[in-house]
């Protein structure tokens, strides 16, 4: 018998209507169903109960309606007010943490290892910012190693050292020295960066900036397009795309460059950068150098190719060349002899500086004294003064080859740009190549530079100031 057909028999049972075939079964359920008969007992107890509650005799306890409202009434003010004393409570707790959690910071950074800096903020005292984090005013100076900047607004800049920046404002940098990538994204359109030559206003892009003291500003756009407004001069306004690069000229207007992404870094080294300059470097060959007499007018020139690797002119220590080309008058750098000899009334072809046969270019070739893992290759370029045009001559487009051993093939591991001097005696501007990435660098004996063109100079003449080999030092 279903729970549903034994309620309803008990129902008949108390109220006399069951007879017949059904009270048979009923009671056959409650003989032989435990369950039954406790159902049962309870239709019984509240039947019991119900007469005599109809003689005023109340066994239920059952509460008028009346009660039953007015204390549902009660329990349901005491209940809301339970529940507006958990939510001030809750309203006051959430008001505390967010009074006491410390704001998003403007811009975090973090620094590959060895990287030595400092920081100075214009807040002091409980204002001041704490742990690796810039808020607009703070200052950081980087004197060796990259800078990784996390901006809130979700802009990326990496900062290789030496480097000099400042904080202005979420949305504005200023880069006094450093050679930095910026990466904007979408909701950061409008950040700027400041250098001592221009203003650049990002419009959702890519780019690199090369800011350096007595040495014109350079931008490289990477992707999209930025606004760059010349500070001096003409201050001429101009719009770069991608693939584009420009240098801040004298005069406030804007001058093309080659685009050079070799300058810049896109993530923070893993280990720190140790270099040991490599010695017993000599010259193995090269196209063409200017030593001897060219005539009457022309004579003693001492600018041969040893001049790149013995010290001449150059102070090691800080890596500052003097702008004396010649061996013999206290300087010392490599000038090849372009086409200057031939024709010229004063200066016969001398056999020992005819044409150089690579003209406009050249060939030099370093011999490491054996099997060497470079790490990267320093290079000081041409820095003559005579004339302020004559920085110049300096090497511009360089194939770099390696080759394993001597009379081994030289295999190319890419072109890159060096940089043109600055045309001062009393500034390092050496520009370091990392080698450190290519395969062949590991185990090389020839390095050779084929030179393609200078920056411009006169006679098709290139030379350079100083070379210099650096290797990892090995862990003892």
């Amino acid at each position: 018998m279903t729970p549903a057909e034994l309620e309803s028999h008990l129902q008949d049972l108390f109220e006399g209507r069951l007879e017949g075939e059904a009270l048979e079964n009923l009671q056959e359920e409650l003989r032989s169903n435990p369950e039954a008969r406790k159902v049962y007992r309870e239709y019984h107890h509240l039947e019991h109960a119900l007469r005599f509650r109809s003689k005023g005799v109340d066994l239920l306890n059952i509460v008028p309606m009346d009660q039953v409202n007015a204390r549902r009434q009660r329990r349901t003010i005491r209940n809301a007010s339970l529940v507006a004393v958990a939510l001030v409570t809750i309203g006051l707790i959430a008001m505390a943490l967010i009074l006491t959690r410390s704001p998003t910071p403007t811009l975090v950074f973090s620094t590959s290892p060895g990287t030595d800096f400092t920081i100075s903020h214009s807040r002091y005292g409980e204002d001041a910012s704490n742990g690796q984090v810039l808020e607009p005013g703070s200052r950081m100076i980087v004197k060796s190693g990259t800078v990784k900047l996390k901006f809130n607004s979700g802009v990326r800049a990496f900062v290789r050292g030496p480097a000099d920046l400042t904080l202005q404002r979420e949305d504005l940098l200023d880069l006094q020295s450093g050679a930095a990538l910026f990466n904007v994204p979408e909701q950061a359109i409008g950040f700027k960066v400041g250098t001592p030559d221009f203003v650049l206003t990002d419009l959702g892009t890519e780019f690199g900036i090369l800011a350096k003291p007595n040495f014109l500003d350079e931008v490289h756009v990477f992707k999209g397009e930025i606004e760059v407004a010349h500070r001096n001069g003409l201050k001429e306004k101009k719009l770069l795309i991608k693939g584009q690069a420009r240098v801040a000229d004298s005069k406030g207007k804007w001058q093309i460059t080659p685009l050079r992404r070799d300058h810049f870094l896109d993530k923070l080294p893993p280990t720190a950068t140790q270099r040991t300059i490599l010695t017993g470097v000599t010259i193995e060959d090269v196209s063409s150098e200017l030593v001897g007499n060219f005539g009457e007018l022309f004579s003693n020139f001492d600018r041969g190719a040893i001049r790149v690797l013995d010290g001449s002119g150059f102070d090691e220590a800080l890596g500052e060349h003097n702008v004396i080309p010649d061996g013999n008058r206290g300087g010392g750098m490599w000038l090849n002899s372009g086409t200057f000899s031939p024709g010229r009334p004063n200066a016969p072809n001398d056999p020992n500086a005819p044409n150089d046969p690579n003209a406009p270019g050249a060939v030099i070739t370093f011999d490491l004294g054996s099997s060497t893992a470079l790490n990267s290759v320093t290079v000081w370029n041409y820095n003559e003064t005579a004339r302020p045009d004559l920085v110049n001559r300096g090497a511009n487009e360089v194939e770099i080859l390696i080759a394993a051993s001597e009379g081994g093939e030289f295999t190319s591991i890419g072109d890159f740009n060096f940089t043109v001097a600055p045309g001062v005696a009393n500034q390092n501007f050496g520009q370091i190549i990392d080698l450190s990435s290519f395969p062949e660098a590991t185990d090389a004996r020839l390095v050779r530079f084929n030179i393609t063109s200078n920056h411009g100079g006169d006679n098709n003449f290139v030379g350079l100031s100083e070379v210099r080999f650096n290797i990892t030092p090995s862990s003892t």
